[in-house]
């Protein structure tokens, strides 16, 4: 299941104070009352955290909130976490360990610069293992990020910053693959969903400024790029243009029913096999160009059209018109099924059904894509007109991408314009089963910034539902400032 709507301004400042004052609860780590006459089988830790009285580096106290039992601690960018004495409560007759020795609080010296397993032993010699994720942040920022993981069950996110064409941040937060406890990284892939549509729109660009194609074209009428290919449609698509499809305004819509995941029959079909009993059998919402009716069909035939004129698969096009020309590595078109992951790519958990049950190489022009946040910064440093980094496209076609349809003023070619959450900003949004997603480039003209989690949840609140708050993060993240002096994108080469 997806979701594809503006979400609600209303109600969206009382939505960021709740997730501000939102606190973490310590489940799973404190212990249950004991039997009194029986040696004690508590195995829990009360606190946990680093001092600057056992850690001279720090400038103050760093302490810790739990999720669902993984002991979070933020510690600032200066200070090594290679070396760290943690000052810890235990139950009463409990010892704790680290790889078979000893862990005593503010005593012991260890490497918490991955994920740390502790074993706890209780009096009666029952035992719990208890995981300790340290790492470099903004306290305020990732405070941000646990209420929100925390409120709405999401187990990994990952999260960039580019500010003035530098990446100023990037963290992953919680788990990619939460059964084998393996930490989110930075430099994880996850689903796209709908933040794959500007890509899709950026090679569409590539074309028209090298002259092989015009936003009128008509790929379905006749000398159009898709009519020998699907002979058998109906008059109406033949109306359909370029630009319709890029603003979804072709009339082909995602209701009564989206082509792309709610049919039964097209859902089974690959995504050429799609096009062909749409245009056979469907018959159009309305005019082309008349309403903004947002269209994941639509961009499915785009693909198709790419292909078309290039000779060359979507994935291939993309990386040859955008990627490349970007020094962008990791974003392709995402696998289907859980054990065909590729390396580094995130686990999905969806909250509703299957986090699988989409074809990835079906939907790849609509949604099919998986990238890493910092080469989603990376990206967007090249589509900014700023001087420091040269653009992958002129100054007319960065200009045109996001400029409003006229059915439309929140809406571009493939970009979506005007939140008043993001001033000056172009952004997109993303939802599949087991993804939600955000990307937005150009906030205040000069901070970027992307957030993909994976799963989404479908809880609504008097504060505002899932989505809302998603857009309420990516705002409050956006708008924290006083970014660290530092450039990583040398990390992500």
């Amino acid at each position: 299941m997806r979701l594809f709507r503006f979400p609600r301004v209303a109600s969206l400042i009382l939505l960021s104070a709740v997730l501000a004052v939102s606190c973490s609860k310590d489940s799973g780590i404190t212990d249950p009352p004991d039997n009194p006459d029986s040696p004690s089988s508590a195995k829990g830790f009360s606190s946990f955290g680093f001092t600057t009285i056992d850690n001279p580096s720090l400038n103050g106290t760093c302490s810790s909130r739990v999720i669902e039992g993984t002991i979070y601690v933020t510690i600032p960018f200066e200070v090594p976490l290679t070396s760290l004495k943690a000052s810890f409560t235990l139950s009463p007759k409990a010892k704790a360990e680290i790889d078979g020795k000893a862990l005593t609080s503010g005593a012991t010296a260890a490497d918490y610069s991955k994920l740390v397993k502790v074993k706890v032993t209780a009096e009666d010699n029952t035992y719990a293992f208890y995981y300790v994720n340290v790492q470099h942040g903004i306290k305020a920022l990732d405070d941000m990020v646990y209420n929100f993981m925390e409120k709405y069950s999401i187990p990994g996110v990952s999260v960039s910053v580019a500010y003035n064409e530098k990446l100023v941040f990037a963290r992953g937060y919680g788990y990619a693959d939460r059964e084998n406890h393996e930490r989110m990284e930075s430099y994880y892939m996850l689903r796209l969903a709908s933040c794959s549509k500007p890509f899709t729109s950026m090679c569409i660009m590539r074309l028209l400024d090298e002259g092989k194609i015009a936003l009128d074209d008509k790929p379905f009428a006749l000398g159009g790029v898709l009519h020998n290919q699907f002979p058998d449609h109906k008059e109406a698509f033949e109306q359909m243009t370029i630009r319709n499809f890029l603003e979804h305004t072709s009339g082909v819509a995602n209701s009564p029913f989206d082509p792309m995941f709610d049919n039964s029959v097209t859902t089974q079909l690959s995504n050429v096999e799609t096009i062909e009993y749409v245009v056979k059998n469907f018959t159009p919402n309305y005019s082309p160009g008349v309403r903004h009716q947002y269209s994941n069909f639509g961009y499915c035939v785009l693909g198709r059209v790419i292909e078309a004129i290039t000779g060359k698969t979507y994935e291939e096009y993309l990386k040859e018109a955008v990627l490349d020309p970007a020094g962008v590595k990791n974003i392709r078109v995402g696998s289907t099924g859980r054990d065909k992951r590729f390396p580094n790519e995130s686990v999905y958990y969806s909250q509703s059904g299957d986090g699988y049950n989409n074809n990835m190489k079906r939907l790849d022009s609509c949604g099919g894509l998986i990238a890493s946040t910092p080469d989603l910064m990376k990206l967007a440093c090249k589509l900014d007109a700023l001087p420091e980094i040269p653009d992958i496209f002129p100054k007319y076609i960065l200009d045109l991408m996001q400029t409003p349809s006229a059915a439309n003023t929140k809406y571009a070619l493939g970009w979506r314009v005007g939140h008043s959450l993001y001033p000056g900003a172009a952004y997109h949004s993303g939802n599949l089963s087991g993804t939600a997603t955000m990307w937005c480039r150009n906030y205040k003209g000069d901070t970027d910034c992307a957030i993909l989690c994976n799963s989404r949840s479908y809880q609504s609140d008097s504060g505002g539902s899932f989505d809302d708050a998603l857009y309420v993060l990516l705002h409050n993240v956006l708008a924290l400032g006083n970014w660290p002096d530092q450039d990583l994108f040398s990390q992500y080469e």
